[in-house]
């Protein structure tokens, strides 16, 4: 069984996914000019990421604050 650890809520995960948006600014810039499919993959990819990782803030954030209260 494995155990689920609490860590404290820190803002890395916002940062890292503030990084991989500013990441996908620059891939979109890059696809005006090379039109890879590569690309346009790789900053859907990155997309799903963020997503990802937002719902996980959201949902450990909410977490933590009910088991405060």
């Amino acid at each position: 069984m494995l155990r689920q650890t609490t860590r404290p809520l820190t803002s890395g995960n916002a940062a890292g996914a503030l990084l991989t948006i500013g990441f996908m600014i620059y891939q979109v810039y890059r696809f005006s000019y090379s039109h890879s499919v590569g690309l346009v993959l790789l900053t859907l990819f990155d997309a799903v990421i963020v997503y990802l990782t937002v719902v996980e803030y959201r949902k450990r954030k909410s977490h933590q604050a009910a088991g405060s209260a």
